[in-house]
């Protein structure tokens, strides 16, 4: 086995097609780790250092992993994979005919020779095997790591038939729903519209009509829109490579010929990846985002071409409501092989250690104060007792 280290856009590109091929010959199904939509997230995104670290068997590519250089502090930095607000394009790819340990030890030397620097490694799903085994291998190699949960992710499971999902929900949440929905149709007609086979050049007006919707949401009130933090452009240029690996999926919601409500997102295998959700705010007594989500969770069972839907960010009031359970994030950071890097890795294992001690000793006075404040008037001549 042997190990080719892509330091540029311009190297990746060579072996861009190879990247492509592994992805689709791995257990991995998050189209932003395709190649064409990962080097634009890193053109944009990460316009530092960069490493794609890709191993092969002769001319065969078995094991990949991408890797920023990222500056936390003026004195540490971090090898971290692409992962931030804006998605996911940090995953491990391991073929699925070489799945075994001298793979994952050849993966985890390659990444301790390529970078020095601790390895940040945010939202990893500890329920995948892979990167159990990855870490094992990192482990031997002498690297220590600090676990740290994120958040749960819903989970929404498409597998039944649409009336036993459907029954599964609350009778509460139900009954909002036909409200929702006879209200909305009276102040007009209720068009529902999902773009599976989108080609690249459609994609730009729809996402248009979408982005002026963001700007009639909440997030316009709050400065936070695609548009107000520049990210408009390449939200575009994400959606437009995705079509052309034809994993862009687009919902529309529509009140006549108005759109009150759009989801982007993409399948990857039988997964679909919830991407980028908005509403009209002028509508949002009407529940525009959950009969949005009704009628794509309805298609998602009727065509059955997709049997997942990942929620993709921190569950939420609203993805709760729909979802069929969930999974947890961790962030991972581990120890690069550098004096400088094992030195911070000590610190911030101390600074953990002294928060868990320090969160312990004022939840003990906490209750101790409450206890205290329990206790009843004291008669006259009695003393009391905290018990």
């Amino acid at each position: 086995m042997n190990t080719i280290v892509c330091k540029t856009l311009t190297e990746f590109d060579t072996l861009a097609d190879q990247w492509s091929e592994l992805w689709e010959n791995s257990d991995c199904q998050n189209p932003n780790v395709k190649s064409g939509s990962l080097a634009n997230a890193c053109l944009h995104l990460y316009q530092g250092q960069i490493r794609f670290i890709i191993v092969f068997d002769k001319t065969q590519a078995i094991a990949a992993i991408p890797l920023t250089l990222q500056k936390r502090r003026p004195w540490s930095s971090v090898a971290g994979l692409p992962n931030n607000q804006w998605g996911q394009w940090g995953e491990m790819l391991i073929h699925r005919e070489y799945d075994n340990a001298a793979t994952y030890e050849k993966l985890a030397q390659s990444i301790a020779a390529a970078t020095c620097h601790n390895l940040s490694f945010p939202l990893i799903d500890q329920s995948s095997p892979q990167w159990h085994q990855l870490l094992h291998a990192l482990k031997q190699q002498g690297c220590a790591v600090i676990d740290s949960y994120a958040y749960d992710v819903g989970i929404v499971k498409h597998k039944s038939a649409w009336s036993d999902f459907q029954s599964k929900l609350s009778k509460g949440f139900r009954k909002k729903l036909r409200k929702y929905a006879k209200s909305l149709s009276q102040m007009g007609q209720i068009k529902f519209e999902f773009h599976r086979n989108l080609d690249e050049h459609s994609v730009k007006p729809i996402f248009e009509a979408a982005f002026e919707v963001e700007q009639q949401s909440w997030k316009a009130q709050h400065q936070s829109t695609l548009a107000d933090s520049g990210m408009d452009e390449f939200f575009l240029e994400q959606a437009i490579q995705l079509a052309k690996s034809k994993s862009l999926r687009i919902s529309l919601l529509k009140l006549d010929d108005r759109v009150i409500a759009f989801e982007f997102g993409m399948v990857g295998g039988e997964t679909y990846y919830s991407w980028k959700i908005g509403y009209d705010a002028e509508y949002s007594a009407y529940g525009p985002g959950h009969l949005l989500a009704e009628l794509m969770t309805q298609d998602f069972h009727e065509q059955g071409d997709c049997q997942i839907q990942d929620t993709v960010g921190p569950v939420s009031e609203a993805t709760s409501k729909w979802a069929s359970q969930f999974n947890q994030r961790h962030n991972l950071l581990i120890s690069g092989t550098s004096l400088q890097s094992k030195f911070v890795f000590r610190l911030i294992q101390i600074a953990k250690f002294a928060k868990r001690r320090w969160s312990s000793v004022a939840q003990r006075w906490e209750n101790f104060g409450s206890r205290k404040s329990n206790v009843g008037p004291v008669p006259t001549g009695q003393i009391s007792k905290a018990v």
